[in-house]
């Protein structure tokens, strides 16, 4: 197993960036909530983030089993509840290019059960939550 480490920094009034190997990515609150709005917010992120790992999977595979994906296209949504203040009913459009054979069918579909996005939104999961000081 690999455990993957983030640590969220306040560099704004409300917005954070979370930062993992280096890697930064901003969220903020929309204006509208008393954020400045400007970054996505998290629950626009994780629908981002599920859109990136269905693609970014889905042309490994393709890659690996000659399939043509260059210009493919993921499209991702869900819908955010405002009382329970949770995300579902995801949804998932991939828009490959050029007529899809079954070859190419059977690739995309096999490889979308790989996204360890979609299956982390699928499973029964938890989270701990401490305050440290």
């Amino acid at each position: 197993m690999t455990q993957i480490k983030c640590t969220a920094t306040n560099v704004g009034p409300t917005i954070f960036s979370a930062d993992v190997n280096g890697f930064k990515l901003l969220a903020d609150a929309p204006a509208d909530a008393g954020g400045s709005g400007a970054a996505m917010t998290p629950p626009e992120a994780q629908v981002a983030t599920l859109a990136n790992c269905m693609g970014l999977v889905i042309a490994m595979a393709c890659a690996n089993k000659d399939v043509s994906y260059e210009g493919m296209s993921v499209d991702a949504t869900a819908v955010l509840n405002s009382e329970t203040h949770c995300l579902g009913e995801f949804k998932v459009q991939i828009h490959m290019p050029g007529v899809i054979s079954d070859r190419c069918r059977r690739t995309v579909e096999a490889a979308a059960k790989m996204c360890s996005i979609g299956n982390t939104i699928c499973a029964d999961s938890s989270v701990e939550v401490s305050l440290v000081e």
